[in-house]
């Protein structure tokens, strides 16, 4: 049996990634994956028995699926800020013509 520690430390990984795109704090966000990519290569490094390889491969598809689901809500926040980004231009755009013409 996987140590219930590595689990335990799966999800609080997991538990630390959801916080930061709630708080969209993106340089933690980064922090935090390349930590539990130095720990997964780690634990993943040690040689296993095969009852133990077998609850890795579930815990593996689990980050899996819980990473895809993380994907997407950042994928969703990064064209939001795109959109705003984007009214911000016209915006700006639309106060320049409307200063020129004022000013002509």
């Amino acid at each position: 049996m996987l140590l219930k520690v590595q689990a335990d430390k799966i999800v609080e990984f997991a538990d630390s990634i959801q916080r930061c795109i709630d708080e969209e704090a993106w340089e933690n966000l980064a922090i935090i994956l390349a930590a539990r990519q130095q720990y997964l290569e780690i634990m993943f490094a040690n040689p296993m028995q095969a009852q133990q390889r077998e609850e890795a491969l579930v815990l593996a598809e689990t980050i899996l699926q819980q990473d895809k689901s993380f994907e997407s809500v950042v994928a969703a926040h990064r064209d939001d800020i795109r959109n705003q980004q984007l009214l911000l231009v016209q915006g700006k755009k639309a106060m320049h013509a409307y200063h020129t013409e004022m000013g002509s």
